[in-house]
């Protein structure tokens, strides 16, 4: 444990080194000492008891050390207990954890640390105690590594708490770490605080005040006061012309217009009397009430106008809170007047209070001022004027109306059947025989149009001619029946028709004509007969101006006929109309009935006869590429066909060939060769650095890394030669090891770094050579050795030099920090030239990465500092005897070289 190591100078007698000679005094504590007294001998290295364990000899057999002790030395015949401070939870273990922070161990033999308690802490590791949270500070859980402060708003007066507590409400802390309840301070006036535990106090909201100090709680401004302003004492009164009817207010109101206020602090306005109003805001005085001007009214308080008389009324003073009605045969038009207004001639007016007179209406007239009523137009007459004043306006009823009632605004229309054809009448004459009348409001009758007739008199309408007959005159009262070859169908005609081809009539007076039958036809219009379908032609369908042609793909052998009949299998025909079917030619086939056309014979296929209904396929070997062929082709060479009836030849695939026309299947390419592409007649060889070791392939496989090939067409690779390697796939040749480096066996990526204390100085070795002695190479891959630095550190004669008491002792108190006096002290060999303790500084600082012995970069006390002492004290192992090599390294070592490649590293160093 690097805590409870030190070197100092002894108090005690030191240990006898080198054949019994005091040679530097020095004192580890237990730990330094152990190693020292269990590592003086290399005999007893082999059978001592590991780190961690003891027993009454120091020897196997061992006892590991119980939890709560350690043996942090080999050969141990006891194990130490755990110091105060620290513990250990294992057995078998070489030292002690310290407590962690937020822990302590107050006893010896501990294996366990016990946490802080609440209200306590403990921020340093390897600690007997805890410490008690002191005033103005708290711990609320266990194993806690520092106290907390009491927030701001809390304090704490006493020691070793787990809260602390809060200011009261009224009152607040504003720094943390308060000890005392004095610290809180009451609110000041115009601030309050209603919750506990609070840093600061609340200024009393605009709209309140507080006036006193210590306040929980903020009092709302009264009804008709206010205030603005946050943090105030007291608030203000309303002032005159304004108002506040709540409580908690922070502005006042304004009088609105209407009202006014000449007093302040007031929870509300006074209303303007009727017949006055106040037009602004903020009125502070009675005389701001205005009377309501002549033409106007007001009969409400708190208004801001005054309302003028509505139409049809009138208000004739000042300060007046109602209106007047205009009186029957007069009104007003307009809001705000002061008298009222005669209705005019032409006009009426029968109701009180109106706003305008009424228009006499048309159909009447009235010719003097301020009536009530309206005359009447008399009979036979009509208006359609408003307002009129006078009989002038009414107009006589025109032609073909009339008009028996007074007061009317239009004449009635003749009905009907009826006609007037004078001015002014009052009745309608009814229609003469043969004629009529549809419509109303004529002035004449209509005679019967061609097509109809009329039979009686005062008719509305004519009656039409019925179906079969027709009428090409106007004014009939009979109609003519259709004469042959003809027909009418509908009713109202005015002439018949001709029969349509397709059909024919013989008949008189017929409503409809004959269809030509199936099988025959009738070219013309008004037929009396149908004609026979041709050969080569037909007709399903009845009422046919003409015959169908046969359609392609079928033929009619006869006359008369209702259908065509398809083409057999095999046969065909393109043209229509046609008594006979055509055989399909060489190279095409028909496989259905009814065909118009051959259809050619499919890629894959051909056809040499005709008239077939069917092709033959191509044979394996062979191909057909275009419709319509007679014959198949064989493959050409590098192409083949194993299947029937293809319309292609298949490319050899990659990895094979075909060297003849007509082949069914490909040749796979032999070992050695390959073919990338498809549709070759031949393979070629694996290149250099590659190889093909099976048939078919279509690409060669570049050399294994640790192979080659110069060669072309191989099927197989050859392995790196000793002294070389390849690291590449593919390769041709294999490269030689670089200096520093060497390879040992044949087929290799890759070389071999010379290993510490080796080095290689030539290209394509086989081996490694071991530096000499004095020498040393402290990386791997070196290309030579260079001298090492003399473990006589503090160049003494032979006689003491590398010596575990002096070497050894000056090189581990270096590395733990100690320098000047305290460095050399009891230290130093024998001799005449012995460095001083700066010359020993000097000497250690410019060469301690060379005492890195592990190789993990560091060169630090109790790893490489102590393996080097133990071997100092053993020199004379040899480094084949493992336990030996592990005893020197045991519990030491950080890197990741073998325990012999330490100790040789640390032989090296003594040239």
């Amino acid at each position: 444990m690097l805590s409870s190591v030190r070197l100092d100078r002894p108090q005690t007698p030191s240990v006898a080194l080198r054949g019994g000679i005091p040679r530097g005094r020095f004192r580890l504590r237990s730990l330094t000492l152990g190693i020292l007294l269990t590592l003086s001998s290399g005999a007893a290295l082999a059978q001592s008891c590991a780190l961690g364990s003891f027993s009454e000899t120091g020897s196997e057999p061992c006892t590991p050390a119980l939890p709560g002790f350690y043996v942090a030395v080999t050969g141990a015949t006891t194990a130490s207990q755990c110091f105060a401070g620290s513990y250990q939870p294992l057995s078998g273990q070489s030292s002690c954890l310290p407590t962690p922070a937020g822990h302590f161990v107050d006893y010896e033999g501990a294996s366990a640390a016990t946490l802080c308690s609440i209200g306590s802490f403990q921020g340093s590791t390897g600690q007997t105690t805890c410490f008690i949270a002191p005033a103005g500070t708290f711990v609320s859980t266990v194993g806690a590594t520092a106290s907390q402060s009491c927030a701001a708003g809390t304090y704490q007066g006493m020691e070793g708490q787990s809260s602390c507590t809060p200011a009261p409400a009224g009152s607040f802390i504003a720094v943390t770490g308060a000890t005392s309840s004095s610290d809180a301070f009451a609110c000041a006036a115009g601030t309050y605080q209603p919750l506990d535990g609070q840093s600061s106090c609340l200024p009393a909201p605009a709209g309140s005040f507080v006036s006193v100090t210590g306040a929980t709680s903020a009092t709302s401004c009264a009804v008709g006061s206010f205030q603005s302003l946050s943090g105030t004492t007291a608030c203000s009164p309303a002032p005159a012309g304004s108002f506040v009817a709540v409580t908690g207010a922070t502005a006042q109101e304004s009088c609105v217009p209407g009202t006014y206020q000449n007093l302040s602090g007031q929870s509300a306005c006074v209303a303007a009397p009727a017949g006055t109003y106040i037009s602004v805001a903020g009125a502070s005085t009675a005389s701001a009430a205005v009377a309501c001007a002549a033409g106007t009214y007001q009969p409400s308080t708190g208004q801001v106008s005054c309302i003028p008389a509505a139409p049809g009324t009138f208000v004739v003073s000042t300060g007046a809170t109602v209106a007047t009605q205009c009186g029957i045969g007069t009104f007003a038009g307009s809001s705000g007047s002061a008298v009222c207004t005669t209705a005019p001639a032409g006009s009426f007016v029968n109701i009180a209070g109106a706003s305008t007179p009424t228009a006499c209406p048309p159909g009447s007239y009235q010719s003097l001022t301020g009536s009530s009523t309206c005359t009447l137009v008399p009979a036979g007459r009509y208006s359609t004027a408003t307002g009129a004043s006078s009989l002038s306006v009414a107009l006589l009823c025109a032609t073909g109306s009339y008009q028996d009632l007074l007061g009317q605004t239009s004449c009635k229309p003749a009905p009907a059947g009826s006609f007037v054809n004078v001015t002014g009448a009052t009745s309608a004459s009814s229609c003469a025989a043969g004629t009529f009348q549809a419509a109303s409001g004529q002035a004449s009758c209509t005679p019967a149009s061609a097509g109809s007739f009329v039979s009686s008199l005062g008719a509305t309408s004519a009656q039409p001619c019925a179906p079969g007959a027709f009428q090409s005159s106007t004014g009939q009262s009979v109609c003519v029946s259709a004469p042959s070859g003809s027909f009418v169908s509908a009713s109202g005609a005015t002439a018949p028709e001709t029969c349509a081809a397709g059909s024919f009539q013989g008949a008189a007076g017929q409503t409809s004509c004959a269809p030509a039958l199936a099988g025959r036809f009738v070219a013309g219009a008004g037929a009396t007969t149908s004609q026979p379908c041709a050969v080569g032609s037909y007709q399903t369908l009845e009422g046919q101006s003409s015959c169908l042609p046969a359609p392609v793909g079928s033929f009619v052998n006869l006359t008369g006929a209702a259908t065509a009949t398809p083409c057999a299998v095999g046969t065909f025909q393109g043209i229509a109309g046609q008594a006979a079917c055509l055989p399909a030619a060489a190279g095409s086939y028909v496989n259905t009935t009814g065909a118009s056309e051959s259809t050619p014979c499919a890629t894959g296929t051909f056809q040499s006869a005709t008239g077939q209904a069917a092709c033959t396929p191509a044979s394996a070997g062979t191909f057909v590429s275009a419709t319509g062929a007679t014959a198949s082709q064989p493959c050409t060479a590098g192409t083949y066909q194993a299947a029937t009836g293809q319309s292609a030849c298949l490319p050899a695939p990659a990895g094979s060939f075909v060297t003849s026309a007509g082949a069914t299947a490909s040749e796979l390419c032999a070992p050695g060769t390959f073919q990338a592409s498809s549709g070759q007649t031949t393979c070629s060889p694996a290149p250099t650095g590659s190889f093909i070791n099976g048939s078919g392939s279509s690409a060669a496989t570049p050399c294994a890394v640790g192979t080659f090939q110069p060669d072309v067409g191989q099927t197989a690779c050859l392995p790196a030669g000793l002294g070389a390697y390849v690291n590449v796939a593919g390769a041709t040749s294999s490269t030689p090891c670089a200096p520093g480096s060497y390879q040992s066996l044949e087929g290799q990526s890759s070389c071999t770094l010379a290993s510490l204390g080796y080095f290689v100085a030539t290209a394509g070795s086989t081996t490694q050579t071991q530096c000499a002695l004095g020498t040393w190479s402290s990386t791997e891959g070196a290309t030579s050795c260079t001298a090492l630095p003399v473990l006589n550190i503090d160049n003494s004669d032979p006689n003491t030099v590398y010596d575990a008491g002096t070497d050894g002792i000056l090189l581990l108190r270096f590395l733990f920090g100690v320098r000047g006096a305290e460095l050399i002290a009891d230290a130093r060999g024998e001799g005449a030239s012995l460095r001083s303790a700066a010359e020993v500084e000097t000497y250690l600082a410019a060469n301690l990465s060379l005492f890195d012995v592990d190789g993990d970069g560091n060169t630090l006390p109790l790893s490489d500092g102590l393996m080097i002492l133990r071997r100092l004290l053993n020199p004379l192992a040899a480094t084949t005897d493992a336990p030996a090599m592990a005893a020197i390294t045991a519990g030491a070592k950080v890197g990741t070289r073998s325990d012999v490649d330490i100790v040789t590293a640390i032989d090296a160093l003594k040239p």
